[in-house]
């Protein structure tokens, strides 16, 4: 009885310790997407710099318990680590660099974080861990053609992009297509086939279809179909996310 005892009150202290980490993750990934919705981020932009945050939140928390295979940082945390406060410094670091106009928000964030460690040697070293994972995760996507200039120039064949009305905007981040992947080996390699020919009979087909199920006033779209439409109105990286 004592045995089993003690395996529960362990298994207790597991649980508790789970639930405060992911609880801590999610406060920092709620602070993320309202700091990229307030500087009004396109969702490009946002999928890239949630994916470096929590790519380097991983590797610094595999670094107190390491369980995974790294992203790209092998950070060696010190016994008693905080993980708070690993998890805090990761996200932190990696946010202030990619969303700088938003520090003194994470600054303060973190602050409120490190009030809550008792333990200054945990929290010490959780800091040391944590930022230490973002710069290898910062440095390893700091070349990943995100920021590379583009030059579009609009096609007049049919089937070719071409600015559209009302404002005839030209491409949008035409540099996105060959930015270096995450985890894939090449950014093609999941592609569909490629569409139907403009003036086939698939093509004119689901162009009718377009416009009768999106039109503003459609009588035949579904209230299913209408509640698919508003939740994707939103920036796909920030319903993910949530």
């Amino acid at each position: 009885m004592k045995y089993r005892a003690a395996v529960a009150f362990c298994l207790s202290l597991f649980l508790a310790a789970a639930q405060a980490r992911a609880g801590e993750v999610e406060r920092w990934n709620r602070i993320a997407t309202d700091a990229a919705a307030a500087e009004e981020l396109d969702p490009l932009s946002e999928s890239r710099i949630f994916a470096i945050v929590h790519a380097s939140i991983h590797d610094a928390l595999n670094g107190v318990r390491s369980e995974y295979e790294p992203y790209r940082a092998h950070p060696a945390a010190p016994s008693g680590a905080s993980v708070e406060a690993t998890i805090a410094a990761a996200a932190h670091a990696s946010l202030s660099k990619l969303i700088s106009a938003r520090k003194p928000e994470f600054d303060a964030a973190l602050a409120d974080v490190l009030e809550q460690i008792e333990d200054r040697n945990a929290a010490f070293a959780g800091l040391r861990v944590g930022r230490e994972a973002a710069g290898a995760v910062l440095a390893a996507r700091a070349d990943d053609g995100a920021s590379r200039a583009v030059a579009y120039v609009p096609g007049k064949e049919a089937g070719e992009y071409r600015p559209t009305p009302p404002d005839f905007s030209p491409a949008f981040a035409a540099q996105w297509g060959a930015i270096r992947p995450f985890v894939l080996v090449r950014a093609a390699q999941f592609r569909p086939g490629r569409p139907p020919a403009v003036k086939s009979v698939q093509a004119l087909s689901d162009l009718e279809e377009a416009r009768a199920l999106g039109g503003k006033t459609s009588s035949q779209r579904t209230d299913e179909q209408s509640e698919i439409a508003r939740y994707w109105y939103e920036s796909s990286p920030q319903g993910w996310n949530r």
